[in-house]
Order: C-alpha cells, then structure tokens, then sequence
C-alpha cells in the first residue's frame, strides 16, 4: 500500500523559484543567494519573508538561462519553508531554507510577476522491508568510506548519516552531499521509489573517483605547502601559562594540538600563515584561530581572499552565550558562534592547512572586529 510522505499539507498552487546548477533535498537546510527580480516577488507574493508559508525549490534545465520559463524547469522540486534572511545592499537577499517534501509540478499558472504553479504531493510505492534495510546499510557503511576521502565533508555527517531510521530521509541526506552533476542529483530526486534510490546512490558513490590532496583550488599562493607556524597556549596553573610555536608543522602535529584543546589547560590554537607578531600582520598574511575545548568551541580566521570570517551555527541562538574559555582570560560566546564538533573544526583546520583558504563547506559570517577578544 502507498503511504504519502511525511510533511506538513501540501499548498495546492504555490511560488516556484529556480536554483542554477543545484539540486536541493527534503530533510535538508540550505542557504541560497536570490536576485533575480521574479525571484524577490515571488518570495514576496507568497509572504515567505514571513515564514508563514511554503515556497518550490526546482532546478533549471539549463544554468545559463537567465530568466527561465516553465519549458526550462524540471518537474519535479522540493518545498521549502524561509528560516532566515538578510536582504543585501544592492536588493539581493540570503536566505536559509527548511527543504520538507517532494512536488510535482502540475502545471504552471498565468501569473506574469513571477512563477507560481500548480503542485502535488509524492506518494512513495511500499518496498520489501528487508531489501531496503540492507541497502540503508550497505549506504551507511559506503558514505562512512566516502566521506573519508573527500575532506570538505566533515566526519560527523557521516556519523549523522548512521542515525537516522528513516530510510528515505537517509537516502535523501546522503544524495545531498554527493558530488554528482545536475541531471544525475535530479533523477535521484525524481525517483519515488526509496529503493531506487538507495540504489542510484550506491552506485553514484561507487563510481565517483577519490579526489586527493593536489585536486585543490589553484587561486591560493603556495597550495599544498605547510603552515609556517602553529602555536598553542598552555596553561599550568591560574594566571601561568606559556605559548609553543611551532615552525613548518606537519598535519599530525596541528591535529594533535586541535584534539587537545581543553577550555582550562590548552585553551586555543593558531594557524598562521606568516608570523605571529600582531593581530594586523597575522590578518594581512593568514590565519584560523580555535579557541575552546571539551566539545565547545569558536573559530575565526582570515585570508586576504576571504576577509575576515567566523563560523557560524544558523540554528543557534543568537541571544543565548555560551562559556567558551574558562581559565583566568576566560569569556562566552554566542551559541551561534559555537561549534559542538571536533570533527568539524579538524576539518575546517585541515582544508585551511592545505588550501589556504576558509572552508566554504561549512557556514561563515563577517567579522567586524579585529583579534578574537573583541570577535566573541
């Protein structure tokens, strides 16, 4: 018997707004740049500022279109529920969007403002219990292994990917991190069938060759080559404490230093890219700083291509503070500016360390402020 998916009553006719070169899953939270002007209206016309209610994710055909009509769209999308938004100066807006539900678009009605159809819900045929417990397995243990290979996807989301029970809601969060091209993430979305899904992710994940540490971006100076200072703090007893630099670290060495962070003893590490003179000449060459311990922790950093960044977690609290520090120079945070993963933070620090860039996998926002006392 088909059962519907699980999510919240489907609009009948609701705004559609198309993505470039990206397919977006349910069960997902996604950030989007819109400045399109159908696209700003349409967000407007469905009240979605407001989160009062939903909007259609779906892809175009084609990236180049610049304002695509219905015969360059797929069919099928992804409703989405506005979480956050800030609107840019030049009209544009970023948005963070809650993705829930399959849709099929119907047909597309007359409005000439903006795109808005007709949808429908998925129905999702029953599939033999046992054949699709053995692929939600065989998928958990084959992302473990992928993830392993590609380092702009950090650890805990394969961790992630072995709790969840549900096996469309598992098949859908792991064809969201796959690095597939457009038609092949469609077709995955497309398919009603968990089965089938499980299935094309498989084979997706088995095909797809293991980048290695020289496929990196090549517009960062001296790519690949190692930092030329780490330094730590430690701290033997109140008010007495000590900084150990280290030249040219190796990878274990940093790694070894981030697994010892602790909010008294070792309470933060610096990666830089020059020295360590003063704040303005670390910004001006480089540098990530971690500062925390025992699973809480802040990261901030800067390159003369990226600016100056923190790492942001968009679902936390922005009003909630958080003890970050807690030996004599100790302070709180934001919980929005705190980071409950290791695994995480190794892995924004191991992409900084080869790439000399800020890991745009993971969500950062502009600091104002120079030096980590008046960031947090």
């Amino acid at each position: 018997m088909a059962r519907p998916f699980d999510h919240p009553a489907l609009p009948a006719r609701c705004a559609v707004l198309p993505l470039r070169d990206r397919v977006v899953f349910p069960h997902t939270i996604v950030p989007l740049h819109i400045a399109r002007e159908t696209s700003l209206k349409a967000l407007a016309a469905a009240d979605a500022l407001a989160g009062r209610m939903q909007i259609l994710l779906v892809t175009q055909r084609h990236a180049s279109h610049a304002e695509p009509g219905p015969n360059q769209l797929y069919r099928v999308g992804v409703l989405a529920r506005l979480m956050h938004s800030v609107r840019l100066d030049d009209g544009s807006i970023k948005a963070l969007f809650e993705c829930s539900a399959r849709a099929r678009i119907e047909r597309f009605t007359e409005n000439l403002n903006y795109l808005e159809a007709d949808v429908a819900p998925f129905v999702e045929p029953a599939s033999p219990s046992d054949a699709v417990a053995m692929l939600a397995r065989s998928a958990v243990a084959q992302f473990a292994a992928y993830v392993k290979q590609r380092s702009k996807i950090s650890a805990q989301t394969a961790t992630t990917s072995g709790q969840i029970k549900d096996p469309s809601e598992l098949a859908d969060f792991i064809a969201s991190h796959l690095d597939i091209d457009v038609p092949a993430s469609q077709e995955i979305l497309e398919s009603a069938s968990v089965v089938d899904r499980l299935q094309r992710i498989l084979g997706s994940m088995r095909a797809t060759p293991s980048p290695t540490d020289d496929d990196v971006e090549i517009d960062a100076p001296s790519v690949g080559a190692r930092l030329p200072t780490l330094r730590f703090a430690h701290y033997t007893a109140q008010y007495a404490w000590s900084l150990h630099d280290v030249s040219n670290p190796t990878w274990d060495q940093i790694e070894i230093a981030l697994r010892r962070l602790d909010q008294f003893a070792h309470p933060y590490v610096w990666l830089l890219l020059g020295g360590a003179e003063d704040w303005g000449r670390m910004e001006e060459a480089g540098y990530l700083n971690i500062i925390g311990g025992n699973g809480t922790y802040c990261v901030d950093g800067a390159t003369p291509l990226d600016g100056r960044r923190r790492l942001s977690v968009s679902h936390h609290s922005q009003q909630k503070r958080v003890d970050v520090w807690l030996s004599d120079q100790g302070f709180s945070s934001e919980e929005r500016f705190v980071c409950k993963d290791i695994e995480t933070v190794i892995g924004v620090a191991r992409h900084f360390s080869i790439r000399r860039r800020l890991d745009p996998s993971v969500e950062w926002t502009t600091a104002t402020a120079v030096g980590i006392w008046e960031i947090f």
